[in-house]
């Protein structure tokens, strides 16, 4: 079974539509796992555009904002 983690950075707040969209994106991802996966994690975190340049400046050496950040398993 997959598991979602949503981790929101202070200045951002979600509304419920926003938890229940992350919640369909973990579903839509759990179905399309092997069938020889018993369980998997989906980590999301929410934050503007200050956190994610740090974020992208401390993990991929580029000083500036990005869209998305994604990480191998």
């Amino acid at each position: 079974m997959a598991k979602l983690i949503v981790e929101t950075h202070a200045s951002v707040t979600l509304t419920p539509v926003a938890r229940r969209w992350l919640g369909l994106a973990a579903e839509i991802a759990a179905v399309d796992l092997s069938s020889s996966v018993r369980e998997a994690l989906l980590n999301v975190m929410v934050c503007g555009d200050g956190r994610m340049r740090t974020m992208n400046r401390e993990h991929r050496a580029k000083d500036k904002t990005t869209d998305v950040l994604s990480f191998p398993a």
